[in-house]
Order: structure tokens, then C-alpha cells, then sequence
């Protein structure tokens, strides 16, 4: 081999060690093309187009009005959904809040008179990683209605 016969091959390996390192650890994000409609079928929640996705906020909302929300992005994958100061009659989180296959990833609800999950209270969300709920009433956790829930995927690294 002459001496200059090695640039190519030199070459090669410092693309395929920059290409290992630094494009190959980083994990694909998917491409997610939703938008919010150009108007809620209920005024009382808010949708909000952000680069990762659609985020509802339904501050007193009652639960029609959630589901009304809901089913007025159904099928787009909802990355947050924001429920402040629900109707003070609503007292159990039942599935007829949520539209059949709601894809939601998030789900908070804040200062709610909400006393009971039932056991079928989220299984009409697809996709949920996440469920918090503060300053509410709850008396009991049934922990057959967190199956839907699923985990986060863990990230290795290489």
C-alpha cells in the first residue's frame, strides 16, 4: 500500500465512528402532524398547537363539555389534557368523560370535587403515560382502572 492509499480509508472510518457516536445513539422522533380544529365544539377548553403536539386546557369545564373538547380533536393525538375547578357535580371519573379512543399521552386534573375513579374511569384513553390529580377528593385508588396507563419507554444508552 503507498503512503496516500490510506486518506480514503481513514476518511471512511471517521465518518462510520461520527456516524455511530453521535447519529446513531440519538433515537428517531416520530413525526406526529396534528392541529387543533378551528374551533372547539366547546368554549370552555382551549386548544393549543405546540411543535410536540396539541394540548387542551379546559378550565371550568363541565363534563359534557370535556367530552365535546375531546371528540373535537378525536383520532389527533392529544398530548396534554388540563381539567382546572371541573363542574362541582361531576364526582366520579367514569369513561363517558372520554370519547372512545381518545389518544391523550397526559392527563391532569386540578381542584375537583372528583370522589371516585371508576374501574373503567380511563379506559377509553389509548396512549396514556401520564395521570395526576390534585386538590381533589378521592377516597380510594382502584388500581384496576390504572391498566390502561402504560409505562414510559426507558432510554438506553449506547
Amino acid at each position: 500500500m503507498r503512503s496516500n492509499d490510506w486518506w480514503p480509508l481513514l476518511w471512511i472510518c471517521i465518518f462510520l465512528w461520527f456516524h455511530v457516536h453521535f447519529v446513531g445513539s440519538q433515537s428517531p422522533t416520530p413525526i406526529i402532524i396534528t392541529t387543533c380544529p378551528s374551533q372547539l365544539s366547546d368554549q370552555s377548553c382551549s386548544c393549543y398547537d405546540f411543535e410536540d403536539g396539541i394540548f387542551l386546557e379546559c378550565p371550568g369545564a363541565t363534563g359534557t363539555g370535556v367530552r365535546n373538547a375531546l371528540s373535537s380533536v378525536t383520532g389527533s393525538l392529544i398530548q396534554s389534557l388540563s381539567i382546572y375547578d371541573l363542574e362541582s357535580t361531576v364526582s366520579s371519573l367514569s369513561a363517558d368523560l372520554f370519547p372512545p379512543n381518545t389518544k391523550l399521552r397526559q392527563l391532569q386534573i386540578s381542584h375537583s370535587n372528583l370522589s371516585v375513579i371508576a374501574e373503567n374511569g380511563l379506559n377509553n384513553i389509548k396512549s396514556l403515560e401520564s395521570f395526576a390529580m390534585l386538590s381533589g377528593k378521592l377516597r380510594q385508588i382502584p388500581q384496576k382502572a390504572f391498566t390502561v396507563v402504560q409505562p414510559t419507554p426507558k432510554h438506553t444508552q449506547h
